[in-house]
């Protein structure tokens, strides 16, 4: 009788660590497929920051064949736009966009107000209104 019910103990604990085992395997499989997405997402990222330094080295030194712009006032412009938020840290924080119609804020991604659904004013990409100054 002893043997019967260490038996059905010993069953019960196999199939607690068979289910455990199944729920681990589980999240590994969704932890390695997030780790590949998110690597080819910092590949992505990695791409996309070397292909604007190229572009951004370019400028510079197309700027620089004209008279009165040295690197000096480049890096000062810098300074400049990094301080329209506030806040001296190399990011810029765009500000929410107001609504026309409904006249509440969204934010500065959204193309459409979250409230109402109107069209939100699009800005240039190089050129946004709300950072110009």
């Amino acid at each position: 009788m002893f043997e019967f019910i260490y038996d059905i103990s010993q069953s019960g604990r196999i199939s607690q660590a068979n289910n455990t085992a199944d729920s681990a395997r589980h999240l590994a499989t969704r932890a390695e497929s997030e780790t590949h997405r998110l690597t080819n997402k910092v590949a992505a990222l990695e791409q996309q920051t070397e292909r604007l330094s190229l572009t951004l080295m370019a400028m510079a030194e197309i700027l620089s064949q004209y008279p009165g712009i040295t690197a000096e006032a480049l890096e000062a412009k810098v300074r400049e736009i990094d301080l329209r938020d506030g806040k001296l840290d190399g990011r810029l924080q765009r500000p929410a966009k107001l609504c026309d119609k409904c006249l509440r804020a969204s934010h500065p991604s959204r193309k459409n107000c979250l409230y109402c659904g109107e069209p939100l004013p699009q800005d240039s990409t190089l050129f946004p209104s709300e950072l110009s100054s």
